[in-house]
């Protein structure tokens, strides 16, 4: 009995490590597509923007959407965020984009996976341009 419980917990430990590791890894997939990208609100086009990123089969990842009006940021929302384990994130992000009212954000400490994924999601929205 000893030797199956010793078993499934390797298993489970195996899981969870591989899993870590996985998000370790999609989290830098997203900062080196994000790289040094810096929005600026003047020379963005009017209009109403959505952007995703995902990354591990669309496991891990963030879908946005926000509107700028004349160089201003009017609404910015998560509408999906998936596969990470930065809970008060999104929160956190959104406070520091709609208290900044700019697209250029620090990352938030302890979530810096989740906050690469909003980056990201972020340039694919404005690599794709508005969508009205």
């Amino acid at each position: 009995m000893l030797k199956i419980f010793l078993y499934v917990l390797g298993v489970i430990a195996v899981f969870i490590t591989a899993a870590l590791i996985s998000f370790n890894l999609a989290g830098r997939n997203a900062g080196k597509y994000v790289g040094e990208f810096q929005p600026m609100m003047s020379q963005i086009e009017d209009g109403r923007y959505e952007g995703e990123y995902s990354t591990i089969i669309s496991r891990i990842g963030a879908k946005i959407s926000f509107k700028i009006k004349d160089g201003e940021l009017v609404n910015f929302q998560f509408e999906k965020l998936y596969g990470t384990i930065g809970y008060g994130a999104p929160q956190n992000i959104k406070a520091g984009i709609d208290q900044k009212e700019d697209l250029n954000f620090d990352s938030i400490s302890g979530a810096t996976v989740t906050s690469n994924f909003a980056k990201a999601a972020i340039k694919n929205a404005l690599e794709k341009g508005p969508v009205n």
